[in-house]
């Protein structure tokens, strides 16, 4: 997560701050990871606003399969224009890969990101 964090600072890309994201931070019951996670979640460039359209698109991705906060993430990632949704979960990656060809953003996970960035 570091070199993603440093290479948002450099301008590569713009790291996006979603209320789906702020929610599911503030659930972790892990202090450390809580702060620093946090730490990069403030310094987003990107900020995607909850609306209508983002609730509407979650509750199509629900009927697929995506969990409630799964599906926010998607519709967040999706709502902002980003290219990439990156996360540890491997249920969410086997879902997107499943259903990549209904999304609008690439779920990958931060070693994918690392190699697919550079291109």
């Amino acid at each position: 997560m570091t070199t993603i964090v440093e290479r948002a600072e450099h301008g590569d890309f713009a790291l996006v701050r979603s209320p789906a994201l702020l929610v599911e931070n503030d659930a972790n019951p892990r202090e450390d990871r809580r702060v620093a996670t946090a730490l990069w979640i403030n310094g987003a460039a990107v900020d995607a606003a909850h609306s209508e359209a983002v609730a509407a698109r979650a509750r199509e991705l629900g009927a697929l399969g995506f969990g409630p906060l799964d599906g926010l993430h998607v519709a967040n990632a999706e709502a902002a224009g980003a290219r990439w949704l990156v996360t540890c979960d491997d249920r969410l990656m086997e879902l997107a890969t499943r259903h990549a060809n209904r999304l609008r953003v690439r779920v990958v996970n931060p070693c994918d990101l690392s190699a697919e960035g550079r291109q």
